[in-house]
């Protein structure tokens, strides 16, 4: 436990990623790419993975929600990616997305 703690935070100390080129991705789709919508998914949850920083999905909730099937699974699988390794608080962060039962 001890080094997934020290790895979550190093990651969190350590991520500089620069939102404004996701911003500027999102903001160059056309509203029925759905594709490309995806892949900002995917971008966002690589960019992020195990920092915990989910400032541009939060910042974006009306655009992801605009996701529907596999985009929508993958949306959550994204979120997951970025909070790998929060052990405190990931299985909180994730259930309003898995299934009730």
């Amino acid at each position: 436990k001890d080094y997934v703690d020290l790895n979550l935070q190093f990651l969190y100390r350590k991520d500089n990623t620069d939102l404004a080129i996701l911003h500027a991705v999102k903001d160059s789709l056309g509203m029925r790419d759905a594709v490309c919508h995806s892949a900002t998914i995917f971008c966002n949850a690589l960019m992020h993975a195990g920092t915990t920083r989910d400032t541009f999905l939060r910042e974006n909730l009306d655009w992801l929600a605009r996701a529907t099937h596999w985009a929508k699974f993958s949306a959550t699988a994204g979120l997951g990616v970025i909070h790998k390794g929060h052990l405190n608080q990931g299985m909180t962060l994730l259930q309003p997305y898995l299934p009730k039962d």
